[in-house]
């Protein structure tokens, strides 16, 4: 998933055995309601023995599972303690290292205790705790809105995305959250679903907002404007095109596969996303294979997930 920084705070790291700023965010949510993890993140560090922080939320909202490094070539080891609503965490590396700007350093798991979408305020606070011989301190206090998410609809997850169900991604949110659209993966590559239809929830019924308020970047990051002064809860649908559909006409026939075999032939080009629809078996590779099962699959002889039939 597309890096979401949803906190960003600032702490003190122990940098040749003097305290020194360093900015943390968190990053990659999965942001959805029940299980999922977010990962924890810094700016540059040159020569640190290691870093902590301490986040405080309401235990009403989320649990807090498990903490575990995953810094990339860092090592060290962590120790945590979550407990009624506070998470410290203390990662100490084996010596003096230097942390890339941007470096995974944790992944939290976590859960939510809600099935509707909902924000929970998490608080950094000032605090102390011994690393080896060190004392690692925050700079100051800060806090941020973490938003989780209700999922209604993953046809990629859920493995229904098919010749005949397009790639979609449904989810419920509270507003004020940053958005970005979802991506599709196949045979190596990956597209965003940007598509995006949005309903409001107003006084407890549902309203479409008009597509002229919406707009997704080539990034994308979505953004809606118009009047969600009075929204309770925000549904975004995020569609794709069926696998196969490489002229992007809602439907994968025998046209589809003539499309695919001119292109594997060098006689026309498909642009990016024809190559990425186009690839049904997945082995990243749009060629004569690919143009014969979807035209298997339109004379009938391949079920909708390119398989034989029984």
């Amino acid at each position: 998933m597309t890096k979401i920084c949803l906190l960003l705070v600032c702490i003190l790291t122990m940098v040749c055995g003097a305290a020194c700023a360093a900015e943390i965010s968190v990053q990659d949510s999965v942001a959805e309601t029940g299980p999922g993890v977010f990962t924890i993140a810094t700016d540059e560090i040159i020569g640190t023995e290691g870093i902590g922080f301490r986040l405080s939320y309401d235990p009403d909202d989320l649990n807090i599972t498990g903490v575990t490094n995953i810094s990339d070539g860092i090592g060290g080891y962590v120790n945590y303690h979550a407990d009624d609503g506070n998470l410290s965490v203390a990662l100490i590396f084996p010596g003096t290292v230097t942390v890339p700007a941007g470096e995974p350093l944790v992944s939290v798991a976590y859960t939510t205790r809600s099935s509707e979408p909902r924000s929970v305020l998490m608080r950094l606070h000032d605090s102390e705790y011994s690393a080896s011989y060190q004392n690692l301190d925050f700079a100051r206090e800060s806090e941020g809105i973490f938003s989780f998410r209700k999922v209604v609809t993953d046809t990629i997850k859920n493995g229904t995305w098919s010749a005949r169900t397009p790639a979609r991604y449904r989810y419920e949110m509270v507003p004020g959250a940053i958005v970005h659209a979802p991506y599709a993966s196949n045979g190596g590559k990956t597209v965003f679903l940007s598509d995006l239809a949005v309903r409001k929830c107003v006084e407890g019924s549902w309203v479409a907002v008009s597509p002229a308020n919406v707009s997704v970047a080539e990034d994308g990051n979505v953004t809606l404007s118009g009047d969600l002064g009075d929204v309770a809860k925000l549904d975004l649908t995020f569609t794709g095109r069926v696998s196969g559909d490489v002229n992007a006409n809602g439907i994968t026939n025998s046209a589809d596969a003539r499309d695919i075999a001119r292109h594997a032939r060098d006689l026309s080009s498909l642009d990016e996303m024809g190559v990425f629809y186009g690839d049904v078996n997945r082995d990243g590779l749009l060629d004569q294979a690919d143009a014969r099962e979807v035209a298997e699959y339109a004379a009938g002889i391949l079920d909708e997930h390119f398989h034989q039939r029984s």
